[in-house]
């Protein structure tokens, strides 16, 4: 089973949780650790088809199953914002 595809420079990918790929268990420390953890997994199958979340996708939909308290939910939207940040000036 593909965890991605990429197609005409576009990557498809889809499900990617805050596992800890070693021990396939979901992070424990709440909604940010899950966050940093899920875009590193999807980072890590992005490079995986010499790509990147920056360069290939055009969309990026973070599900949670639980929003927390405002503040955490918060915590958890800056974590994507400077993860895509820092991969914006690494290709400067």
């Amino acid at each position: 089973m593909l965890q991605a595809t990429l197609q005409h420079g576009m990557l498809f990918m889809a499900g990617q949780l805050g596992l800890d790929p070693p021990t396939m268990t979901l992070v424990s420390g709440g909604a940010v650790l899950e966050t940093k953890q899920a875009i590193s997994n999807s980072e890590a199958v992005a490079k995986a088809f010499s790509t990147s979340l920056l360069r290939s996708s055009i969309s990026l939909i973070i599900y949670c199953s639980s929003l927390g308290d405002p503040v955490e939910r918060q915590e958890a939207e800056m974590v994507l914002i400077k993860s895509l940040g820092q991969q914006n000036s690494d290709l400067q």
